[in-house]
């Protein structure tokens, strides 16, 4: 992997004329829906949920993923094969590309992503994206590249992720650190300095669920590990949600994990189905049966609802659509699922937890969904 200006310099004037069709500046609450689509490549549609029309649509490459900073000014949109692929960044005002950066040996997924592949440093300093290079067959090293995103071009060798699978990136506003990744069941920080060089790194490993379950079961690693973590900036806390309902919290300013809620063995969390309100206080947990887990098609059919101070249970919203992707409208007052096998969008009001409508023919796949903040 070259570095530096070499690979920044992949910005080529044909940039000039790559932009989004029949593009709308977003407003607060609009969301971007990632349509997978077929191998040949698939599209980023910006949807306006109040009309339910969509307002945008940026075509992809093979295997898309996105993401964006907390200021919603820039879309990050990865793709291309894992050899060679691209980062391509996108003004979310214009819906023109600004800039390209080539991606070799980026983290590709099999089905479908559950989680977005790009994330930003709280001060939008950095922009972070994983990297995997096959080292033989079934061995996978995977790290972490580090963009400037003022320049777009990579500062610095990729990060190590040791012991690490695809990652899931945790939203980190508390300062001391610029990046938070959950590596399998551990979690792990960075801390650049003012170049994008690694300054210093922290690991907090997590709780595993019992090995068995009350009734004397044997359980599988995977109902055993984290699954989902969502940011509580008000606590200051990071909720840490098992797939079999356990639920810890990590503190910001100690990195101490506190036990909040004990696994349940009723229902199990998806990963990347975890989302948080922080107007409202509530956390919303996208789940199936503990028992239906492997027939689901990897989908998510009801929503449980938290309160993070406590982690009390208050509610529970029963999906009317299997769905992929769970995400909160910045005033915590609507949820958005993307319905894959449907090709939809279901909206749910939060105040009666029922669906208020669902907006069809929403591309060919789609995998993920975002909120314009």
């Amino acid at each position: 992997m070259a570095v530096g200006k070499n690979v920044s310099s992949i910005v080529i004037a044909s940039l000039s004329i790559c932009f989004a069709q029949q593009w709308t500046p977003p407003q607060a609450g609009w969301v971007y829906v990632l349509d997978v689509g077929t191998a040949k490549g698939g599209q980023v549609l910006l949807v306006d949920p109040t009309s339910g029309r969509v307002k945008g649509t940026i075509q992809t490459g093979y295997h898309p993923n996105f993401g964006f900073c907390s200021d919603g000014a820039r879309l990050y949109i990865s793709d291309g094969p894992q050899s060679a692929g691209n980062l391509s960044i996108y003004d979310t005002q214009t819906g023109r590309a600004v800039r390209r950066v080539l991606l070799t040996d980026r983290a590709v997924y099999t089905v479908r992503p559950s989680l977005p592949s790009v994330a930003c440093s709280a001060d939008g300093k950095w922009i972070f994206i994983q990297i995997m290079k096959t080292l033989s067959p079934g061995v996978d090293r995977h790290t972490l590249l580090v963009i400037d995103s003022a320049t777009g071009e990579t500062v610095a060798e990729p990060l190590p992720l040791p012991h690490c699978g695809i990652a899931q990136f945790i939203a980190w506003p508390f300062g001391g650190w610029d990046a938070a990744v959950r590596c399998s069941n551990s979690v792990h920080l960075v801390k650049l300095n003012a170049t994008g060089q690694l300054e210093k790194t922290g690991d907090v490993s997590l709780a595993w669920s019992p090995d068995t379950t009350p009734e004397g079961t044997a359980v599988s690693p995977a109902l055993r590990i984290t699954t989902a973590t969502v940011t509580d900036v008000k606590n200051r806390t990071v909720a840490v949600i098992r797939g079999a309902g356990g639920i810890d919290w990590m503190r910001a300013d100690t990195l101490a994990l506190q036990p909040a809620v004990r696994d349940n063995w009723q229902r199990f969390f998806r990963v990347g189905g975890s989302v948080i309100s922080p107007d409202s206080g509530f956390i919303y947990g996208g789940s199936v049966p503990i028992g239906n887990r492997t027939d689901a098609g990897g989908y998510m059919t009801s929503i449980v609802v938290l309160r993070a101070q406590d982690m009390a249970q208050t509610g529970e919203i029963d999906a009317m659509t299997p769905f992929a992707s769970l995400a909160v409208s910045p005033d915590g007052l609507t949820l958005y699922t993307a319905n894959t096998e449907a090709r939809s969008i279901t909206v749910i009001d939060t105040s009666t937890m029922r669906t208020v409508k669902t907006i069809p023919g929403i591309g060919e796949f789609p995998a993920l969904i975002l909120v314009q903040p």
